[in-house]
């Protein structure tokens, strides 16, 4: 069995590890713990960032710095958040997911095109009106699949679009995307 490292490292999975202690012939109990104990370190570096963060931020005074503050804050505890799940992930590797969905069916919501859901009756290239406030001139921009509105600051994908348009939560926005 020929093996891609590029895949293997993004799975993130058991089989991975013990496909890549295998090649390096050390056990697989080593692998999963040396690789375990790694994500939990760095998970712990970003909780004691995002508590740094969180002091800046009381210390701010000026709107723009506290904007930065914000967008920090909230680019770390998205990088805590999936550290958490790569954690149970290989923790829990049967765990099933909520009310039937599947991690096939979430990656599917990830693809869907944010560009079908929003209306751009007015847009020039990747600009689009933003659908969260009164906008006159395009001032979202679709890139990667995801939006950004330089306008309200809010940036979002197909799932968090529908969660919100919808009213629904996360199991509800990815049965509706598939």
């Amino acid at each position: 069995m020929k093996l891609d490292s590029f895949s293997v490292i993004g799975m993130m999975s058991r089989e991975a590890i013990h496909q890549i202690a295998e090649l390096f012939g050390v056990p697989f109990g080593w692998g999963f713990m040396r690789r375990l104990a790694y994500l939990e370190e760095t998970s712990a570096m970003i909780c004691d960032r995002v508590e740094s963060l969180l002091k800046l931020r009381t210390e701010c005074r000026a709107g723009t710095e506290t904007i930065l503050c914000d967008q920090q804050i909230d680019f770390w505890l998205k990088a805590f958040q999936k550290f958490q799940w790569k954690i149970k992930d290989l923790k829990y590797p049967n765990r099933k997911r909520p009310e039937g969905i599947t991690d096939a069916m979430i990656e599917q919501a990830k693809q869907y095109p944010i560009g079908d859901l929003i209306d751009s009756g007015s847009h020039r290239g990747k600009m689009v009106n933003c659908p969260f406030h009164e906008d006159k001139h395009p001032s979202a921009s679709i890139k990667n699949n995801r939006v950004h509105c330089f306008s309200c600051n809010k940036t979002w994908d197909a799932i968090s679009f529908i969660m919100e348009t919808r009213k629904t939560d996360f199991v509800g926005a990815v049965k509706f995307l598939n």
